[in-house]
């Protein structure tokens, strides 16, 4: 099985759990990365400060459900907000 046809079989399976819940409210995060600092670091943070992460600025995002992986996409603007276009 292919990866893209194991995602769909994973957002598929979660589909099918969640029927019948459908009105409920689930906790959507989309992670756009990491990276580690050291304390001196982080205590040297302000107001104009870059924090480098570890995610090529052309990689997909990963999207959650849960805690759950379900997809991955890229980022959209929509209005004066950020969006997360399902790929």
């Amino acid at each position: 099985m292919e990866l893209d046809d194991a995602r769909f079989t994973q957002r598929e399976q979660l589909a099918q759990r969640q029927r019948g819940r459908s009105d409920l409210d689930r906790q959507l995060d989309v992670d756009i990365g990491s990276t580690s600092l050291t304390l001196r670091e982080l205590l040297a943070l302000g107001e104009s400060s870059v924090i480098e992460l570890d995610r090529d600025a052309n990689e997909l995002l990963d999207v959650f459900v849960n805690g759950t992986l379900i997809g991955r996409g890229e980022v959209v603007t929509v209005g004066e907000r950020f969006g997360v276009r399902m790929t």
